[in-house]
């Protein structure tokens, strides 16, 4: 990366995030994290709103980790798991 560069990496509040957000800084990557509600339009346009050179998006619940069977899964969990979880990514691929 050249000086100047900002790598953002968003989802650093769960443990997948923060191993990634510490593997970039052992690279030598200098990184900001930005934990906004992701699910929030706005909030992570304006996050992304200064200059960056590199996103990563690297939130991962973990209520999706979590095996179950697809029968024991209703609107709620669903919503949550899946729909929540595709919105909060597509906001971040939008803003970027």
């Amino acid at each position: 990366m050249t000086s100047g560069a900002r790598t953002v990496v968003f989802g650093t509040a769960t443990p997948f995030g923060r191993r990634v957000a510490h593997a970039l800084e052992r690279a030598e990557i200098e990184v900001t994290a930005i934990d906004v509600d992701l699910d929030d339009l706005e909030a992570v346009t304006t996050a992304l709103a200064a200059d960056t050179t590199a996103v990563v998006y690297s939130h991962i619940d973990p209520l999706c980790l979590e095996p179950r069977a697809f029968v024991d899964v209703d609107a709620t969990l669903w919503e949550a798991a899946c729909e929540r979880q595709l919105r909060m990514f597509l906001h971040v691929v939008q803003a970027s």
